[in-house]
């Protein structure tokens, strides 16, 4: 696409994110159509070229809308990782660990804050469900551009799926909605426990 046609999406793109309130869209049931229209933002960044990504990361600069932008990033990471489980889903993973990099890389966004607890759990989902984590995570070096997202936003050394979920805090609750994962002993939002079946915004192909 040309750089015109990017800024045009990028601009709408970056609309999208800091208009999402992070409490009721992590509350709400998964999939959802916020998660859909970051599902296809981070398409975008996929998609684009460094410098076109470097334009979406840093045209931000308000403070607070950034912040807004980054944190619904790193939430649709965490929703997408129930997800990925529940369908066993390689593609829905992958756009889960491009979000993660894009939180960590965006501008004024301190990598460690989601990295810390999402990094693992991804490679703990991408362990359960058998992916492809030499495509995946390739995928994440060549997109990374800070360090600090590099170094966390890899497939480490030594893998131990129990280990990686005790280190941050979380365990596996197993619902009829499917896999939740549930940091800390904390209430587990009521629309994670809805199945998609009965979700009120249906299916999500696209996420597939």
């Amino acid at each position: 696409m040309t750089e015109d046609e990017f800024l045009d999406r990028a601009t709408k793109a970056i609309a999208v994110l800091e208009a999402i309130e992070h409490k009721p869209y992590w509350e709400s049931p998964i999939p959802s159509v916020n998660d859909q229209r970051i599902a296809t933002i981070v398409e975008l960044y996929i998609a684009a070229t460094p410098h076109q990504r470097e334009l979406l990361r840093t045209a931000q600069t308000d403070r607070t809308l950034d912040r807004r932008a980054y944190e619904a990033l790193c939430t649709f990471g965490n929703r997408m990782a129930m997800l990925a489980v529940r369908r066993r889903s390689e593609p829905i993973l992958t756009r889960a660990l491009i979000a993660l990099v894009m939180n960590m890389d965006w501008a004024d966004s301190d990598a460690r804050d989601c990295g810390y607890f999402l990094g693992p759990l991804l490679t703990y989902c991408a362990l359960r469900i058998g992916a492809d984590h030499e495509r995946i995570y390739d995928l994440a070096q060549e997109i990374a551009v800070d360090e600090w997202t590099k170094s966390l936003a890899r497939w480490p050394d030594v893998v131990s799926p129990n280990d990686l979920l005790t280190g941050i805090a979380h365990q596996v609750v197993e619902t009829p909605a499917g896999v939740v994962f549930q940091y800390s002993g904390r209430p587990i939002p009521t629309g994670h426990l809805v199945p998609e079946t009965e979700n009120p915004d249906g299916q999500q192909p696209q996420l597939l």
